[in-house]
């Protein structure tokens, strides 16, 4: 990956943010995005980032993979 420029990645389906985690951690995407239709989901995968130390890069929210005009304005690098 280009590390002068700022990467992003999108994870759909995230569920507890594993792999989400993973493409931080190991594929250095700078900012990750994950997104899941159950909040209990996103919640245990907040606490995994918190756990992790990756909070600061990564984001979790409630959504539907189907609607993704939540993000119309962000552009990613990966989807």
């Amino acid at each position: 990956l280009d590390q002068h420029r700022i990467t992003r990645a999108l994870d759909l389906c995230s569920g507890p943010g594993h792999f989400t985690l993973c493409l931080g951690r190991y594929l250095e995407y700078q900012q990750v995005t994950g997104i899941d239709l159950s909040k209990p989901m996103v919640d245990i995968a907040n606490k995994n980032a918190a756990l992790y130390g990756k909070k600061a890069a990564t984001r979790f929210e409630v959504g539907d993979a189907t609607q993704l005009r939540l993000h119309p304005d962000e552009k990613f690098d990966l989807v």
